[in-house]
């Protein structure tokens, strides 16, 4: 199907298309925000899980009334997850950070 041109081609409508193409890949200022968030995110879970080595989950797995008083009983679950996983995260991270795209913003007038 041919597009109504002034020229008579379809190169308007492929031109349109290419542009429309580009436009979506264009860095914007959303795009530049999500994936700081997200390297900040995995930079953060990074740490933690150098830190500690694993997770820990308390889990209430009973509940005991002695009149007035009540005690809960929790169990631990404890996941352990290797220093290579955190280092892992740390960098990801760091790299989104690093190479999340910048937006071109003309210069502040004078």
């Amino acid at each position: 199907m041919d597009w109504p041109t002034a020229s008579g081609g379809t190169s308007f409508a492929i031109l349109l298309q290419c542009n429309l193409f580009v436009a979506l890949l264009k860095p914007t200022r959303q795009k530049e925000r999500h994936m700081r968030l997200l390297g900040t995110i995995l930079v953060i879970l990074g740490v933690i899980l150098l830190v500690y080595g694993g997770l820990t989950l308390f889990i209430p797995s009973g509940e005991l009334w002695l009149g007035a008083l009540s005690i809960t009983v929790h169990d631990n679950l404890v996941i352990p997850l290797p220093p290579l996983v955190g280092l892992v995260f740390l960098i990801l991270g760091i790299v989104m950070i690093m190479s999340a795209p910048v937006a071109l913003r003309p210069p502040p007038p004078y």
